[in-house]
């Protein structure tokens, strides 16, 4: 390749730059993804204050305890100084659980509850309670009177065996256990450890970093490959390869997505921020500080860090890069807008497999847990590495060692791919006729080095 292969890429990275931000797709994502990151924890640490703050409103009027465990606790005294204050509690003896609960079958806009209180012989409390079917209670105050009594029945348990708390934390703790073996020489060889799942908060974590990228890639694509068809379709190509190369056509172009896609992170980050600046002037500290312990979102990037940061947006931009060129080469091999989607089949494909194996990893990671052996060869595939590493390396799900051999094998399948799209495109973007298939493209590529090699 020559210099003058690229001779007017300035011109073509202005003009596709233009164009891609005047697109009502890019700035549709770009306003969507804007108003996510700049309003949406502050909307989130809104509700959560709403929630806290709220006072609910008590009208339940007795509690009827049934108490078959027979522990020396005074349960009238169980909502004193209590936002259940007002409720009275009364130890029924007149009657058996059962015979309550067939009494208030037929009761109408009661505003009694009772609960029965059981020893289970698999060894813990049983705290039943029931209401009538029709009451006039709310769902909300039950809630509060039932776990008020709850958390008194744990406090009163422990002070009516005379176990302090710190004894009763000690006993509370749950018993593990395993199988141990023993080689031939009678070394003891331990049980593995079973992964856990992960929450489903850390789920859709994980899938949304995978979505994001995946609009990202696909908008950016996407873009390449209608502008190379269009162009060639209106047979603006011709004219355009007076004064243009048609190396410096896509490279132009592949470049003004990165600059966008560039932009995007920008906005993402710059929302973010002013996110953080919004929440600090609404709230005090002390909602600040109850919103974050009760959502514990960014608690799950456990590796954000400034290089891994840099590193995952690296891997992104050659993600998109890849798909990029790998968009271009597609859309060369198509002469009509009719049959572009013929065309994209084998990109699509590439994509949907990269993706797949992502979001396959975040299910595993859910249902049961999945080996960082697992995380670490998928995240080394080149087409599911911008889709897997980012997340898993800012959740602290890979190392980045490993998200840095990744980037290393994403870039270097992405120099490959550039040279052959270098080898074939020339004369791929003046051909018309059918959609080429990769059988096709690949004699293109062995003319051409024939030609070369002469």
């Amino acid at each position: 390749m020559k210099k003058t292969d690229y001779r007017g890429w300035q011109e073509v990275f202005r003009f596709s730059f233009e164009q891609g931000f005047k697109q009502k797709s890019f700035k549709g994502f770009l306003i969507i993804i804007c108003v996510l990151f700049l309003f949406g924890p502050t909307v989130l640490t809104l509700f959560q204050s709403g929630e806290d703050s709220e006072e609910i409103k008590v009208t339940v009027e007795n509690l009827y305890v049934f108490d078959e465990v027979g522990l020396p606790i005074d349960y009238e005294n169980a909502f004193a100084e209590t936002a259940a204050s007002g409720v009275k509690v009364s130890v029924r003896e007149d009657m058996t659980f059962e015979e309550y609960t067939k009494s208030i079958e037929e009761t109408e806009d009661s505003k009694d509850i009772g609960v029965q209180i059981r020893h289970e012989s698999a060894g813990y409390f049983q705290l039943n309670f029931v209401r009538a079917a029709e009451d006039a209670l709310e769902d909300d105050e039950c809630d509060v009177v039932g776990d008020t009594f709850t958390a008194f029945f744990e406090e009163a348990k422990r002070k009516a065996i005379d176990v302090s708390e710190e004894q009763m934390a000690f006993i509370n703790q749950s018993v593990d256990t395993q199988v141990l073996f023993t080689d031939e020489s009678g070394t003891v060889l331990e049980e593995e450890e079973k992964e856990e799942g992960i929450s489903l908060e850390e789920y859709y974590v994980l899938l949304g970093g995978i979505m994001i990228c995946m609009m990202i890639i696909t908008l950016n694509g996407g873009s390449v490959a209608n502008a190379i068809v269009t162009e060639k379709s209106t047979r603006v190509v011709e004219y355009l390869m007076i004064n243009v190369r048609p190396m410096a056509l896509i490279v132009g172009k592949i470049l003004s997505c990165l600059s966008l896609t560039m932009i995007q992170f920008g906005v993402m980050g710059g929302a973010y921020l002013g996110s953080t600046l919004i929440q600090k002037a609404v709230f005090s500290e002390a909602e600040l500080g109850a919103a974050q312990e009760s959502t514990s979102i960014l608690q799950m990037f456990s590796g954000l860090s400034v290089v891994n940061v840099i590193l995952a947006v690296l891997i992104v931009l050659m993600g998109v890069l890849f798909f990029s060129i790998l968009a271009g080469l597609a859309g060369a091999s198509v002469s009509k807008m009719e049959e572009l989607a013929e065309g994209m089949k084998v990109y699509q494909m590439v994509q949907v497999i990269g993706a797949y194996i992502g979001i396959g990893i975040c299910l595993m990671e859910m249902i049961g847990g999945v080996e960082p052996l697992i995380i670490n060869i998928c995240g080394l595939i080149p087409i599911s590495t911008p889709f897997i590493v980012p997340a898993m390396l800012l959740t602290g799900r890979m190392t980045t060692v490993i998200a840095l051999i990744g980037f290393v094998l994403l870039t270097v399948i992405t120099i490959v791919l550039y040279l052959f799209t270098a080898s074939v495109y020339e004369s791929m973007i003046f051909y018309n006729g059918k959609v080429l298939k990769f059988k096709d493209i690949l004699a293109i590529s062995k003319v051409r080095s024939g030609k070369g090699a002469k």
